[in-house]
């Protein structure tokens, strides 16, 4: 009697659709991603805008979605929550052009649903923008890493790994800082506020503020050493 082959653990089953996904989107090619999503398939731009099925697959020749856009795409973090017959798989993925003028990240987050006969299908696709703009530098945000002291129990922690700078709060919150020069960090939600650093000798930032609408919140000062490991892109 001949030995079956052992079916593919689900999150072996949906990373490999995904990727089959990315492919085609990056391709444009139609027929694939048709086999791909499901019937009920959604796509969530990041403002706000979702399109049926059939207006993803419209657009997608016209190179609707990010992806479609862009030469060099690279994914960080994926993680995947099971819940059945359903699934969501979140990364951040960081795209590029071959020419080096312009950069993106988005939080991706893709919903999969599995058909009664054990296929995993793309129920939905939901992109959030981090980050849009010139080129950044990893060397730069590489350099970023370690605790700063606002005050006695309050502290600044910046963590480079895997290819990405966090912050984590004093408050508990932590983001993904994008530095669009070595003092300051992009300005994503003027409310929420910004980075601003001042650095030492050696070129690693020795204080750094909170800013927000222009006014500084807080100021800390380096406590300790970089905190860093290394990079796992995909």
């Amino acid at each position: 009697m001949a030995v079956q082959p052992a079916a593919a653990s689900p999150e072996a089953a949906i990373d490999a659709q995904e990727a089959r996904f990315t492919a085609a989107l990056a391709n444009r090619d139609v027929p694939s991603l048709e086999r791909l999503v499901a019937e009920s398939f959604t796509w969530q731009h990041p403002e706000g805008r979702v399109d049926s099925r059939e207006a993803f697959l419209a657009g997608v020749v016209h190179g609707v979605a990010h992806e479609g856009r862009h030469d060099l795409r690279q994914e960080y973090g994926p993680s995947l929550a099971l819940n059945g017959a359903s699934a969501t798989r979140t990364a951040r993925v960081r795209l590029r052009d071959r020419a080096g003028t312009h950069e993106t990240w988005l939080r991706e987050d893709h919903a999969f649903t599995r058909t009664a006969g054990g296929e995993w299908r793309l129920a939905s696709a939901r992109n959030a923008i981090l980050y849009e703009g010139a080129p950044l530098s990893d060397s730069l945000h590489s350099r970023y890493g370690g605790s700063f002291a606002v005050e006695p129990g309050r502290v600044l922690r910046l963590v480079w790994s895997g290819g990405i700078l966090v912050a984590t709060f004093p408050d508990g919150s932590s983001r993904q800082v994008f530095l669009v020069s070595p003092t300051e960090e992009a300005v994503r939600d003027p409310q929420a506020g910004h980075l601003r650093f001042t650095l030492s000798d050696d070129g690693r930032p020795a204080t750094v503020a909170l800013v927000r609408n222009g006014q500084e919140i807080w100021r800390a000062t380096r406590s300790q050493p970089e905190m860093m490991s290394g990079t796992s892109a995909r």
